[in-house]
């Protein structure tokens, strides 16, 4: 910030709003003088006729007038009936403010000692408009400061030069903490009170709205035409609601009872005029090193759009570091499809391929095996089309690392950036064809993954329901499924246990924010092994009641691949397991197509691919 040569220059015509923006003259009335016929009046009200009123027990709420009447202050050199907004001075101090106990606290019987006096006026209101008239309250004086950080920015002589404080708009407490994130520390504190026992009263009912509203008022600074900070007004009430920002001295709390603190705070970010680039300042003469310079320029230029990237999307270092290794053959793709085959962040996609301009990585297509793959957050409802998603992540033929990059406003916020994705592990469920098949290969299955720190399993309630159907079915009749759970006849038992004890989960994957799963699957501790078997028979009925039995083998292997699909994209399961396995029969033979990213495995072939289970 460049200082003016005086004063005088540094803070000049009237103040501004919070906005830089010009705004014509205002019309502004002088205050009285002590020799105005009105003001003895008024002096009348407050020192005799108000203090002989009865004092009435109020409710707290009802005590002082509300944020609205703030505009309804009345002006000491109004006309003679002393009526704003149809109400008179006398009605409003009757109605809002104690005023025997105000002068008594506020000002002592002689005027104190300050630095700076004058007039404090508020912009005038008519009824739901605000006027651009300035109306006199009453006159304040600067009892008490701090020693300024800066000479030519000390409070009494900004206000010598503005003549008066005119408070044109008021905040909320919490949008300045907002605004004070743009500001230096305070360079100067004051503390204003009424400058004679005759604005005690109207000075007083000021600060009280001030506080029940909880607003602040900002006094717009300028400099050369640049708005460069604003002293804030603020009663002592609202020091500790600033965030510890203002930082107000402990000797200001008290010391003339209710008081309006002020402090002079600065912006951040400051006017600065363009300069020429250092590159076109050189001498007019031959110069034979300009391929030297040129790449300098070069140099330096790329080195500006590197760091802007590796700022804009948080590209971590030791990813960085991996890719600058000359000895190994590090090569990505990008994956940036969305539903609608549209690119999900140009910007954010062409930052990353700057990076990676900068190492030794090689850009390769979808079809050759990159040893990373980049996905952008807006396009993680798509990583299911990615070819061969399914061998990737087991391994074949080598290890391919996924990370997301980016930002969406459909993601949470703390999934932005630079994240590993599918890391290791895997989520494991179950068709009803493969308890019937192969009990004995599942139940130990179910014991490993259980065992197992990396690997998860789940069962849907629709595939359990079939098959306790299936398993207690005579002829064509409807069986008593329950009946024979009750009798010790079911002869899957030993799953419902296995869903009681918390060895396999008894859920689906979530689809929507505000469809019930929370509600129907969050819980404390797994179901009894009844109510699961409750829980199954009604997901059963749910989803296929009207459906033929020969068609519910094929309904429930759709069901259960369109379910493991949606939970493989599921932020919180992505970022902890990496497969995800449909295990079926020994005697299913099927060809299925995998693009969708789901493993079908026959029992006897599942492996973990890992050395947790050494052979």
């Amino acid at each position: 910030m460049s200082s003016p040569s005086s004063s005088s220059s540094l803070f000049h015509g009237s103040p501004e709003r919070l906005l830089p923006e010009k705004h014509d003259h205002m019309a502004v009335d002088d205050p009285p003088t002590s020799t105005s016929p009105k003001a003895p009046f008024v002096q009348a009200i407050i020192s005799d006729r108000v203090p002989r009123l009865p004092v009435q027990k109020k409710h707290p709420s009802t005590m002082f007038l509300s944020s609205s009447r703030l505009n309804e202050l009345p002006s000491h050199h109004s006309p003679s009936t002393h009526m704003a907004s149809g109400l008179s001075t006398k009605q409003i101090l009757s109605q809002g403010a104690l005023v025997p106990t105000l002068i008594k606290n506020i000002v002592s019987s002689s005027p104190q000692k300050c630095s700076w006096a004058g007039p404090l006026e508020l912009r005038h209101h008519t009824g739901a408009t605000q006027s651009r008239t300035m109306q006199f309250i009453c006159n304040i004086g600067l009892f008490k400061k701090t020693t300024p950080k800066f000479k030519r920015l000390e409070m009494a002589n900004i206000l010598s030069e503005l003549k008066k404080v005119q408070l044109m708009s008021f905040h909320d407490v919490e949008d300045f903490y907002i605004i004070s994130q743009s500001c230096k520390p305070p360079c100067q504190f004051g503390q204003f009170g009424p400058r004679t026992p005759r604005d005690a009263a109207l000075f007083s009912l000021v600060i009280k709205m001030m506080t029940r509203a909880r607003k602040v008022a900002l006094l717009p600074l300028t400099s050369h035409g640049h708005l460069i900070g604003h002293i804030i007004f603020l009663p002592e009430a609202l020091q500790a609601n600033i965030h510890n920002f203002l930082q107000v001295p402990s000797n200001f709390n008290g010391v003339t009872g209710e008081s309006l603190t002020a402090a002079i705070i600065l912006w951040t970010l400051q006017h600065r005029t363009p300069y020429l680039s250092p590159f076109k300042k050189f001498p007019q003469r031959l110069i034979t090193d300009v391929p030297k310079i040129k790449h300098q320029e070069n140099f330096l230029q790329a080195r500006k759009k590197l760091i802007l990237a590796i700022q804009m999307l948080g590209f971590p270092h030791k990813l960085y570091e991996f890719f600058h290794d000359t000895v190994k053959d590090r090569t990505f793709s990008i994956w940036w499809k969305t539903l609608n085959d549209s690119e999900a962040s140009a910007l954010e996609t062409s930052r990353l391929q700057d990076i990676l301009e900068t190492t030794y990585a090689r850009h390769v297509g979808y079809e050759k095996n990159a040893r990373v793959i980049f996905v952008h957050v807006s396009s993680l409802e798509t990583i299911h089309m990615i070819p061969k998603l399914v061998n990737r992540r087991q391994g074949y033929p080598r290890r391919v690392q996924f990370y997301t990059y980016g930002t969406s406003e459909a993601i949470p916020k703390v999934l932005w950036g630079i994240r590993e994705i599918y890391p290791c592990g895997g989520v494991v469920t179950f068709t009803p064809c493969a308890f019937l098949k192969n009990p004995l290969q599942v139940m130990d299955t179910l014991r490993k993954i259980h065992k197992h720190p990396l690997w998860i399993s789940y069962i849907l309630p629709q595939a359990l329901g079939m098959l306790a159907k299936l398993s207690c079915m005579v002829g064509d009749g409807d069986p008593l499924i329950l009946k024979k759970y009750d009798d010790l006849h079911f002869p899957y038992t030993w799953v419902l246990k296995a869903i009681e004890e918390g060895v396999v989960a008894l859920l689906t994957s979530p689809q929507k924010v505000n469809d019930g799963w929370i509600q129907d699957f969050f819980k404390l501790q797994p179901p009894s092994a009844r109510d699961a078997l409750e829980i199954a028979i009604g997901g059963l009925e749910a989803k296929f009641k009207n459906a033929p039995v020969f068609q519910w083998n094929g309904l429930i292997e759709k069901a259960i691949e369109s379910d493991l699909k949606e939970m493989q994209k599921e932020l919180g399961i992505m970022m902890e397991y990496r497969r995800y396995v449909i295990i079926t029969s020994d005697e299913d033979h099927k060809l299925r197509q995998s693009e969708i990213g789901v493993e079908w495995v026959n029992i006897s072939k599942f492996k973990f691919e890992d050395d947790f289970y050494l052979k």
